[in-house]
């Protein structure tokens, strides 16, 4: 059986009680740890979870941390925190039905680290907690969560899956999924389907949101009075009667959200992509598009927003019923600038009450023309005649854009910054390609493919210890038909790269990688 570090009284009566359960019907593996009443980590204790461990919860109880935890689980070995009984759980009024979820208290500044973890099946309810399903924040606590997956989890009013309050947080490489925040009771907002934040710096990066809901704003992320940087994500096909994507409050910062993917999302009311009250960010090298409101369906501005905006492709968005509308503005106190993107409709294009001549905020060197992509089902890479190659705005150095692109290619390859979220790469005539046939592959090349099986999108990631190099890589079908081409700039250590595969037919594949003369074949199956 695995050691557990314990250094608190508290925590050896509840693995006491837990060790007592386990020869019962639930499970005989060593490295499950049943959980059979409330947790609590004293201020001056740490309590370090070995990877590959299920974290089992026995009923509707809690881990309360004031000291600190360690949980570092590996791709192979993940750490699992669930339930054994979901009953319930979608009840946020009520508590009982999965597990209570985890609650780093303020007591001090060290960092809590999550790694390789899957969080499912947590709730909070009105009765207790109200806010983070899975994860509660408090400052000056902070939390580094990397390479983690949450999923099924539920909170009453903020944070579907993780609130952070007065702190730091720092979220890489995560995955979030059917998260949901609700609280059945029209008097009371709900905020962050997947995440929530409240005057904190937070930095969310390289990772993935689809199917979150909020039951008030900010489908997969609700922001307020806070700090954030989010940049090289992908945010499709959340819910949200405001904000279906992004809702973004009271917050007048420098917050830069940038290189991220913001499509198909929805609002019953207002901003499909993105909702703004009373705030101003930094919204730069975005597609925003797709995404469906009942008014504005990419953006909508309220209460003196005026954040700016940017080398955005903000097109294809609709509004009821069923009409092209990118943005929504409805008070001439709000005052939004566009600087250097492609706007579908332009500035005659807008809706709302602060339009025509009403509108105050700045728009120089737009575009309005179809931006030629490569693939227009999901991914939208550039062509080489795209009119957003070399068309961004001449300073955008100074903005704190992501310094590399979705693919994680260098953000600026030509005379100045490309408009959308993929920078147009020029590839070498003299790439040296082989035939399939005669590969062997080669495990030397340090690359995993997570998740898979996968739904729709997979995340590739490289370990490149040496050098700067350039990955070509290549998808097949399950006869070894070519069906994909691309090419990503590796820095040196690591970088991880998601890629859709959303458009392909469920089945067997084959991911090809070249990296340096090294080559691996690794086997995809998309569910």
């Amino acid at each position: 059986m695995k050691k557990f570090t314990i250094k608190s009284h508290v925590l050896i009566v509840t693995f006491f009680v837990a060790a007592l359960l386990s020869n019962n019907s639930f499970s005989n593996v060593p490295d499950t740890l049943h959980v059979v009443e409330d947790v609590f980590v004293s201020q001056c204790s740490t309590w370090e979870i070995p990877k590959g461990t299920v974290v089992l919860f026995h009923g509707y109880f809690n881990i309360n941390i004031e000291g600190n935890i360690i949980a570092e689980g590996t791709e192979d070995e993940p750490i699992i925190f669930t339930a054994t009984d979901t009953l319930g759980i979608y009840d946020t009024y009520k508590p009982g039905g999965g597990w209570n979820g985890i609650r780093l208290n303020g007591r001090s500044e060290s960092e809590a680290i999550f790694k390789h973890c899957i969080f499912e099946f947590s709730k909070v309810s009105s009765a207790d907690y109200i806010e983070g399903g899975a994860l509660r924040i408090i400052g000056p606590k902070k939390a580094i969560i990397e390479n983690s997956v949450f999923r099924h989890n539920y909170a009453y009013t903020k944070g579907g899956a993780i609130y952070v309050y007065d702190t730091e947080a720092v979220i890489k490489n995560c995955l979030f999924h059917n998260n949901t925040v609700q609280t059945f009771d029209n008097s009371i907002y709900a905020y962050g389907g997947a995440v929530f934040m409240m005057k904190s710096n937070v930095e969310i990066a390289w990772s993935e949101f689809y199917n979150n809901f909020s039951e008030g704003i900010g489908g997969a992320v609700a922001i307020e009075e806070a700090n954030p940087t989010i940049y090289n994500c992908i945010i499709n096909a959340n819910d949200a009667p405001l904000g279906g994507g992004i809702g973004v409050l009271r917050a007048d910062s420098d917050g830069v959200i940038s290189n991220n993917l913001i499509t198909n999302n929805t609002a019953m009311f207002f901003g499909g992509g993105i909702a703004f009250i009373d705030a101003s960010v930094v919204i730069a090298n975005n597609n925003i598009m797709n995404n469906y409101a009942g008014y504005g369906g990419g953006l909508y501005f309220f209460e003196g927003s005026a954040p700016k905006f940017f080398n955005n492709i903000i097109r294809n968005n609709t509004s009821y019923p069923n009409q092209i509308n990118q943005i929504f503005i409805w008070d001439v106190n709000s005052a939004p600038d566009f600087y250097n993107n492609n706007l579908e409709g332009g500035l005659e294009g807008m809706q709302g009450g602060a339009i025509g001549e009403a509108f105050l905020g700045s728009f120089e060197n737009n575009i309005d023309e179809d931006p030629l992509f490569e693939e227009t089902d999901f991914w939208f890479e550039l062509n080489s005649e795209s009119p957003c190659i070399n068309a961004g705005y001449e300073f955008s150095d100074e903005l704190g854009v992501f310094e590399f692109d979705l693919l994680g290619n260098p953000r600026i390859k030509g005379e100045r910054i490309d408009i959308g979220v993929f920078e147009f790469q020029i590839i070498d005539e003299d790439v040296s390609i082989f035939d399939f046939e005669d590969l062997a592959g080669n495990n030397e090349l340090k690359v995993n493919v997570f998740p898979n099986p996968f739904a729709n999108y997979v995340h590739l990631e490289f370990n490149n210890s040496s050098k700067s190099s350039v990955a070509n890589v290549r998808l097949y079908d399950a006869v070894m038909n070519e069906l994909l081409y691309f090419r990503i700039n590796l820095n040196v250590g690591r970088n991880t790269i998601p890629y859709s595969f959303g458009n392909k037919p469920s089945g067997v594949y084959f991911l090809r990688v070249e990296v340096d003369g090294n080559e691996r074949i690794i086997k995809l199956i998309k569910k």
